[in-house]
């Protein structure tokens, strides 16, 4: 096994068309593992696409909820904007009502504002666990994740 690091765009080109390559792992954006996955469509390799958000959890047959609840905690650390904050979660249907129970504690617990709105320059510095997001894209999509849960009732968008 070989780990090979660098850009994507200059990298997978290489990797995906390499016959001498029988599995490929990504983890990255969803522009260049999206056009990966599209040149694996119909090839032989097998291969693991971890792409920024794109992930779910999967939760079935699952009791240890006090260790679920560490990790969805985790998972805001740096502002829930790297690769492991997944913002998907496959839930066993008769697991729901227990993971609602772990799950929204978490997010009252959750401190978020500006780290460096202060009064006064002399003044502590807030601990908080969400702050500003990196970029304007980040934003953006935010926005329209808060937009469509605010359009679901029941499961179903209206």
């Amino acid at each position: 096994m070989s780990l090979v690091s660098g850009s994507g765009g200059q990298l997978s080109d290489a990797l995906v068309r390499n016959e001498f390559v029988d599995c490929l792992a990504f983890v990255g954006g969803k522009t260049n593992g999206g056009a990966i996955a599209a040149s694996l469509y119909d090839g032989n390799k097998r291969y693991m696409l971890e792409m920024e958000g794109i992930n779910a959890y999967g939760v079935w047959q699952f009791s240890d909820w006090p260790t679920l609840a560490q990790q969805i905690r985790k998972g805001f650390d740096y502002g829930k904007q790297r690769c492991t904050a997944y913002v998907r979660y496959v839930i066993q249907r008769e697991l729901f009502p227990q993971f609602l129970e772990t799950y929204l504690p978490v997010l009252r617990s959750l401190r978020y504002g500006n780290p460096v709105l202060v009064e006064r320059d002399q003044d502590p510095l807030p601990k908080l666990d969400f702050g500003p997001l990196i970029n304007s894209k980040k934003v953006e999509e935010l926005r329209v994740l808060y937009t469509e849960a605010l359009g679901k009732r029941r499961g179903q968008l209206i």
